[in-house]
């Protein structure tokens, strides 16, 4: 009869351990698993503020230069070469430019998105001696942040950025 009990007992042990254990794995894991996406959402959100486009589906991208004497002007409105434009600005670096006279002055060129709804946003494009691109919003402000675009990309966005 002792022996029952303490059976009983045990059994009682082993199952309120078992929920105790369960109920610490499921807020371990809901922790975890807010926390990761909270990093991830600022990075998310920062990217969101450099560049608009992100939630827009893109029509056209065209490029203009404008020096002294001549206009440039470059454009695609192939699929491919913008998703693969799109991809290589959000797997760039943010970088913050001050958007003073000396900066603007050294605009490679301004890109102009055209979007599937027909509304439009505007971008400046820099690319320095070594070929480093930078984009970034065109806004009003004293500075702005912009994206890096990295050199691993592929070969024909790099060549449709210094284009023109």
């Amino acid at each position: 009869m002792f022996y029952k009990g303490v059976k009983e007992f045990r059994k009682n042990m082993y199952l309120f351990i078992l929920v105790i254990v369960f109920l610490n794995l499921i807020g371990c894991s809901n922790i975890t698993s807010s926390s990761k996406p909270s990093s991830s959402a600022k990075q998310k959100e920062i990217k969101e503020t450099l560049m608009v486009f992100e939630k827009k589906e893109i029509k056209e991208i065209t490029l203009i230069n404008i020096n002294q004497d001549d206009i440039s002007k470059a454009g695609t409105d192939n699929e491919d070469l913008v998703n693969q434009i799109v991809t290589a600005i959000k797997a760039g670096t943010s970088k913050k430019i001050t958007l003073d006279k000396k900066a603007r002055d050294a605009v490679h060129a301004n890109m102009e998105v055209i979007f599937k709804d027909d509304s439009k946003e505007s971008l400046l494009v820099w690319v320095n001696d070594k070929n480093n691109i930078i984009i970034a919003k065109d806004v009003d402000k004293g500075s702005v942040q912009g994206i890096q675009i990295h050199g691993d990309v592929p070969k024909i966005v790099l060549n449709f950025l210094k284009q023109v």
